[in-house]
């Protein structure tokens, strides 16, 4: 849609990548890891199994490797240590200690983020419980210390000391899966020179390029020429257990009949599928019909008309194979591809007249305060008796945020676009001037119709937001601290993904920026902390998502916008992985409130009919599945519901 806002479908040329860089990686001081006491302060921590009352510490060593590939490649060791203490402040406290001015890089920042995130979720509290301090030695940086860090913080809120002989490397997904990394080989042999005896990597990566040789080789077999014990790890779970000798618990995944879609939810789908059909058949004989008659710019148009038609034939598909909640998608992605459509013939047909693109503009930015209106009727119907109601606002309300990120661009473009109008009015623009001005006002009309698609999709899915479940509304301060937590880790995982690539010509990353900086915009305002949290979950599964595509899986979009994966293995299995991850999330929600939310189980769906196309649709798949396990989450946090 961005691209299709401006009319150039090219993505920029990507950030050049550095010689020498260290992507790092936690490993634990051959000597041992204790509890340690911060000074002056009492150890808080020590006993297995049971949360620190006191602030903790471990000492671990970072392995990294360096290039550039060829006989000077290797790796090496630095020393780290983490800190965990209580936090009596409002909002998340992570920082990072560095042992040189700009030692520690963006990417390592972001990773010690990611692990306070994902490490207090799975030792059952939030990122704002407790303030995270990691002290990294010397010059480090990559992203690929999420998994041992993440592992490592676990052990100190649960009060269980890591092996000293053990390291790991690997990035960590949303869903607490291992992402793939690289430099293993490397990293193994400074592992093996620091006197570490066992080593894990994620699954999928098992079949390495040793950056020495060039060559392809067995990590496991690696493994071996070095002294070393390796293992494959799935995720935190088997990353915990590897890493400290215990076993944590998890749950028996639930079985998938139980993910279906019950009947009442069923016969809604089935009555918005044909809303949208009954609204997009007309819709897209129209565009077809208007191109035939554009002129010079059909060819452009004609582009997105077809795009929108082969959508729209998805969801067609989907519908006859009773995958509902897919072949809703590939009707809103259909929608919305008209939207542009219709917005670039409007343009075009316009020729020359700047004033009638204005009036076109103005016209359409009223979709700016009806997303307001819209957002404020569904914050007062959020005050819901049940948790499994205030999920379904809060789904609403993720519509409605990706909505208003859309019409704040289109808002922001239009006041640049109507001065320079303005001053074309007065004193007409030069030829290059006067074609970047209507360039300009065809994207902001493009922004604002994308936006009014998507207002109809949040009003769907407000329809679709009864109560459910008989679980208690989840309690305020639980909102609010998720919310926090959320917002902080969406900051950081964006900024990780622009060290990475820079910006990125994706609507994934518009949105995910926007709604970033929504949620820190009401960081003060506790009387919203549902939108907040809308807001900042929204961030971070896109930018988790931008992150895995272009960091761990090695994505590369053509100039024509078609998707290609460098690391497909590694894809298929975090598919597998991560459908077992939704499952499990999904049986500890049942367990605890007694129901899946239909939230999950549209997502669950969704998943499952997309997880064999091409590989632009097994990420939406993977995506899909993130979001079941983060829904499933979420229901699990309300209270239980009173026994009789």
């Amino acid at each position: 849609t961005a691209r299709a806002a401006r009319g150039r479908p090219a993505p920029p040329a990507p950030r050049p990548r550095p010689r020498l860089w260290l992507a790092a990686v936690a490993a634990v001081v051959a000597t041992g890891v204790t509890y340690t006491a911060w000074p002056d302060e009492e150890v808080g921590g020590g006993k297995p199994g049971q949360r620190p009352t006191g602030p903790v510490q471990a000492t671990v060593r970072a392995v990294w490797f360096k290039g550039p590939n060829g006989p000077q490649a290797s790796g090496g060791t630095s020393p780290t240590t983490v800190r965990i203490a209580p936090n009596a402040k409002d909002g998340a406290r992570v920082g990072v200690v560095e042992e040189f001015a700009g030692g520690a890089g963006a990417q390592w920042r972001t990773a010690a983020w990611v692990a306070a995130f994902r490490g207090s979720q799975i030792a059952g509290c939030s990122l704002v419980d407790h303030e995270f301090l990691v002290e990294a030695g010397g010059q480090i940086d990559g992203p690929s210390a999420g998994l041992l860090l993440t592992s490592t913080m676990v052990a100190l809120l649960r009060g269980t000391a890591p092996r000293a002989d053990t390291t790991m490397t690997g990035t960590i997904n949303p869903d607490g899966s291992a992402g793939p990394v690289g430099g293993i080989v490397q990293k193994m042999q400074g592992a093996a020179k620091a006197g570490l005896k066992r080593f894990g990597f994620p699954t999928g990566a098992r079949s390495h390029t040793d950056l020495r040789t060039g060559k392809t080789v067995d990590l496991l077999d690696a493994a071996k020429e070095f002294g070393l014990e390796a293992r494959e790890l799935h995720d935190v779970f088997d990353a915990y257990e590897f890493l400290t000798g215990e076993r944590l618990a998890r749950p028996v995944p639930i079985a998938e009949v139980e993910l279906d879609l019950d009947p009442e939810t069923t016969v809604r789908l089935r009555q918005k599928l044909t809303k949208w059909t009954a609204r997009l058949r007309p819709e897209l004989e129209a565009l077809d019909a208007a191109v035939q008659n554009l002129g010079p710019a059909a060819l452009e148009v004609q582009e997105l008309v077809e795009q929108a038609q082969a959508a729209f034939q998805r969801g067609v598909t989907f519908e006859r194979s009773d995958f509902l909640a897919a072949a809703y998608d590939g009707y809103v992605q259909a929608a919305v591809l008209v939207a542009v459509a219709d917005s670039r013939i409007r343009a075009a047909t316009a020729g020359g007249d700047v004033a009638a693109l204005v009036r076109a503009v103005d016209a359409s930015s009223r979709v700016q305060a009806r997303v307001g209106q819209a957002t404020t009727e569904i914050e007062l119907q959020s005050k819901r008796s049940t948790g499994g109601g205030q999920i379904n606002a809060l789904r609403a309300l993720q519509a409605l945020v990706t909505a208003e990120c859309y019409a704040t661009v289109g808002a922001a473009a239009a006041e640049a676009a109507k001065e320079q109008a303005e001053r074309h009015a007065l004193s007409p623009l030069p030829p290059d001037e006067l074609a970047g001005l209507r360039a300009r006002l065809t994207g902001t009309l493009v922004f604002f119709t994308v936006a009014r698609t998507l207002l109809d999709v949040a009003t769907d899915q407000r329809e679709f937001g009864n109560e459910e479940g008989r679980s208690l509304p989840i309690a305020a301060e639980t909102i609010a601290r998720s919310a926090a937590a959320y917002g902080s880790a969406a900051g950081a995982v964006l900024g990780y993904l622009e060290s990475l690539a820079g910006t990125v010509d994706d609507d994934d990353y518009l949105v995910a920026c926007r709604a970033k900086a929504r949620a820190e915009a009401m960081a003060d305002d506790k009387g919203q902390a549902l939108l907040r949290l809308a807001a900042g979950s929204t961030a971070f599964l896109k930018g988790a998502a931008l992150v895995n595509r272009c960091y761990s899986l090695g994505g590369e979009v053509d100039p024509a916008g078609r998707l290609t994966l460098t690391n497909k293995k590694a894809l298929a299995m975090q598919l597998d992985l991560a459908r077992q991850l939704a499952r499990e999330a999904a049986s500890t929600a049942k367990a605890r409130v007694g129901f899946v939310p239909v939230a999950a189980r549209l997502a669950w769906q969704l998943g499952i009919a997309r997880r064999e196309g091409d590989d632009a649709q097994k990420l939406k798949a993977l995506e899909a599945f993130w979001e079941c396990a983060f829904w499933c989450d979420l229901a699990a946090a309300a209270p239980a519901p009173a026994t009789k």
